[in-house]
């Protein structure tokens, strides 16, 4: 039992990965696009600080393996900025 307890967390977080498309990835690139257009009017820095790391994220994602690499990046880029906001 203690196994299977260990073992349903691993599922859920791959899960999403298993079941990212190249719409997903648009979709997420399009959200993190439109939150730095936000960031821009009304924090024009954080907004050059945000285009670099977005860069460099895209940068990552071209070298990624599979779409599960390129939805977790977005996902964790879109989550730390609207953390940040």
């Amino acid at each position: 039992m203690r196994k299977i307890a260990l073992a349903l967390p691993m599922l859920f977080i791959a899960a999403p990965a298993l079941a990212c498309s190249q719409q997903d990835v648009q979709a997420k690139a399009m959200e993190l696009s439109t939150g730095l257009q936000q960031l821009a009017a009304s924090n024009p820095q954080a907004a050059v600080d945000w285009s670099k790391k977005a860069t460099d994220a895209q940068a990552k994602a071209q070298q990624a393996s599979d779409m599960g690499q390129v939805c977790a990046l977005y996902d964790e880029l879109i989550a730390e900025m609207k953390a940040g906001q």
